[in-house]
């Protein structure tokens, strides 16, 4: 089992294509403004990481060097990113707890990928990337957890 650079950065792009696409259904399913606002910002911030990621994968070629032949980093790479496909029947949003907890979720297995797709690289540049794509997923995970405790304690 193989798993090339240039799936690898198809996986991200994937992954932050489909949070945007998440983050605008979660904004259209809710009455409540500072959530929509909140998930439409969150939206954007999706869209920027994937057009990072198509950067690397278009203009500077795939400059991954990632667990070069190792079977098991493969599989593992393999499941992480199969688990952030998800259809819309597994989206949650029939409260904003459930929207916001699922939020949670998603932005919690990005992180694990991209995790281990920083500690798979020996390149610099790539590991600064990864590092500030991180950064800002650690920073949803922190915003969506804020505001789902602002809503428990105002209910």
């Amino acid at each position: 089992m193989h798993i090339a650079p240039t799936e690898i950065l198809e996986i991200a792009i994937a992954i932050e294509t489909n949070g945007a696409i998440f983050y605008r259904r979660a904004a259209d399913s809710t009455d409540d403004p500072e959530i929509r606002k909140l998930c439409l910002r969150l939206a954007a911030e999706e869209d920027d990481h994937r057009a990072k990621f198509e950067r690397i994968y278009s203009h500077e070629g795939i400059p991954l060097d990632l667990y070069d032949g190792n079977r098991e980093a493969h599989a593992y790479i393999r499941a992480l990113a199969s688990s952030q496909i998800c259809d819309d029947a597994s989206l949650d949003l029939s409260s904003s707890d459930r929207l916001l907890e699922t939020a949670i979720i998603l932005e919690k297995e990005s992180l694990l990928y991209y995790q281990y797709l920083k500690d798979g690289t020996a390149q610099e540049k790539n590991q600064k990337l990864l590092e500030e794509i991180i950064a800002e997923e650690q920073t949803h995970v922190i915003r969506l957890n804020e505001q789902l405790e602002r809503d428990k304690k105002n209910r």
